[in-house]
Order: structure tokens, then C-alpha cells, then sequence
């Protein structure tokens, strides 16, 4: 897991498929932005995950987010 310097603003797209260990209320919200805090590898699914500041999984299944359930916002 590489933590970042600077936290970095997503917004969810994709809130579908929850899976049944994560607590509802550590879930994502479609259309609400986070703040990316960390990323990494993850090894099961072979995909790019997230931490984000806001909310954390408390499941040791599921660290992190699936960065594809995400938008990167960019600010100019």
C-alpha cells in the first residue's frame, strides 16, 4: 500500500454489487466525492484499490475500494 502525500479527490460512479461482509454504513454512495488517501495492488481481484478518508471498509476481506468504482476529479 503506497500512502500519498495529498489526498486525492474522487467521485464515486459505482455503487452496485456491495459485497454482503461490508457494513451499509461503510459503504460508497454513488455521486458523493471522497478523498483518496492511499492505493494499492489488490492481489485477489488483480485490480487498483483505494482508502479513502472518509470511510474505511472495517472488513479485513476488503481493505480497499475498487479504483474502477471511481471518477478522478481534476481541478484546475
Amino acid at each position: 500500500m503506497e500512502y500519498l502525500e495529498n489526498p486525492v479527490k474522487c467521485i464515486c460512479v459505482n455503487d452496485s454489487g456491495k459485497p454482503n461482509e461490508i457494513k451499509q454504513s461503510n459503504w460508497i454512495v454513488k455521486d458523493h466525492v471522497y478523498n483518496i488517501i492511499a492505493v494499492s495492488h489488490m492481489i485477489i481481484s488483480n485490480e487498483l484499490g483505494y482508502k479513502l478518508a472518509e470511510i474505511d471498509t472495517d472488513c479485513p476481506e476488503y481493505p480497499f475500494y475498487k479504483a474502477s468504482r471511481f471518477l478522478l476529479v481534476i481541478l484546475f
